[in-house]
């Protein structure tokens, strides 16, 4: 299963020189909810069949396990619709799997995503990963934590400017 965010940082510029990048924040839904129901050791076997989908569909990008619930995809291309399509068929893949486990029930549970592309003409060395990473956070919870919808995949746009883009699935 995933590790956490690694000690050494990532030089983003190093892949970023050719193309431009997607920082997605990713968050289980209603997480403290499924651990409050199937106990912490559900909670950790839930994310492990989330690291599962997450490594099989990010095999291009670099995974990074940020903390709790949370993971960030860094991905390089110079078309946007390849990560859409790539956080769209996780979504599906989280949606279908529903699991049983010991004598609590299934587990079941879904998964949100913020995104901040950046192009490469764009990109400032200078700026951490995490501060890209907090604008795709920012773009799915625009006003804090209790502002999360449920489900969906959101963009962050200059300005404050969010766009929400829900899909029903």
């Amino acid at each position: 299963y995933l590790s956490s965010r690694p000690r050494v940082p990532i030089n983003i510029e190093e892949y970023n020189s050719k193309k431009d990048c997607a920082f997605v924040f990713c968050d289980i839904d209603n997480f403290g909810d499924l651990n409050a129901k199937f106990t912490q050791s559900g909670g950790d076997y839930a994310m492990r069949h989330l690291s599962i989908i997450l490594e099989k569909y990010t095999k291009d990008s670099i995974l990074i396990h940020r903390s709790g619930d949370e993971f960030i995809i860094v991905h390089f291309s110079n078309k946007q619709h390849e990560i859409l399509e790539i956080l769209y068929a996780i979504r599906r893949e989280v949606n279908a799997l529903s699991f049983p486990y010991q004598e609590l029930g299934n587990i079941s549970f879904t998964i949100s995503f913020g995104i901040n592309f950046i192009e490469k003409s764009k990109f400032d060395k200078n700026i951490e990963l995490d501060d890209y990473a907090s604008n795709a956070e920012i773009a799915l919870k625009p006003n804090g934590k209790d502002s999360k919808k449920r489900n969906q995949i959101s963009i962050f746009k200059e300005r404050e400017d969010i766009k929400k883009i829900e899909v029903n699935v």
